[in-house]
């Protein structure tokens, strides 16, 4: 849930304060259920320096499907361009005014739908690692009763031994 949470926050136009919201968040929903906070944290670094301009740009353009507006990619890109506090704080200002909606609109649809794809991704990749961690855990004699038939069948046929290249080496008897 937690990575799903830093996906939703990511794709959002929220540049600059997605770690806060993240911490935000898992305050707010406390009471309700808990969520992996260094998930959530380490996936809202999907937007990035380097993919915010790309993936805000498609945000923008889906948006713009729903509120038509013209910008053009380089006056978009200018937008992502400032040194300092003040002027990102600009920036953000600008971001919203010239282009918040249809950002805004297209960011929650495409935050919406990563984020879906995302939990049960998780919760597969979650599960599967686990499943793999206990079978490793188990002792030989506990796990899965194909392994046992096949360890009792390589016992048969090489004399006792459980492990079929050491029967190999064994000499044969007549």
């Amino acid at each position: 849930l937690g990575a799903a949470i830093g996906v939703f926050v990511a794709m959002t136009p929220t540049v600059g304060i997605q770690m806060l919201l993240v911490l935000l968040i898992s305050v707010l929903v406390r009471p309700l259920f808990r969520f992996n906070q260094m998930a959530g944290l380490l996936a809202v670094y999907l937007s990035n320096p380097f993919t915010v301009v790309p993936l805000y740009w498609f945000n923008y353009r889906l948006g713009t499907l729903y509120f038509p507006s013209t910008i053009s990619k380089q006056d978009f890109a200018a937008i992502f361009r400032y040194h300092g506090l003040s002027e990102w704080w600009s920036a953000i200002t600008r971001l919203f005014v010239d282009v918040g909606v249809p950002l805004l609109i297209g960011s929650l649809v495409v935050a919406s739908v990563c984020s879906m794809i995302t939990y049960p991704l998780m919760l597969r990749l979650l599960n599967r690692l686990r499943h793999t961690q206990h079978q490793e855990r188990q002792p030989p004699d506990h796990q899965h009763p194909e392994h046992q038939q096949a360890t009792t069948a390589t016992k048969l046929t090489s004399g006792g031994a459980a492990d079929p290249n050491k029967a190999k080496q064994q000499p044969i008897r007549a």
